[in-house]
């Protein structure tokens, strides 16, 4: 998940993918026992 600008340049730094990766992992495995609880009751 690279974020370069027009000159190719870096955006964001590799600890801030590194963090946006993490977070999307949560959020999804968030979203899955939500859901879980919806269906329980």
């Amino acid at each position: 998940m690279s974020r370069r600008g027009n000159e190719g340049e870096d955006i964001i730094g590799s600890w801030s993918e590194e963090k946006l990766d993490l977070l999307a992992k949560y959020l999804k495995a968030y979203s899955v026992i939500m859901n879980a609880q919806k269906k329980v009751g």
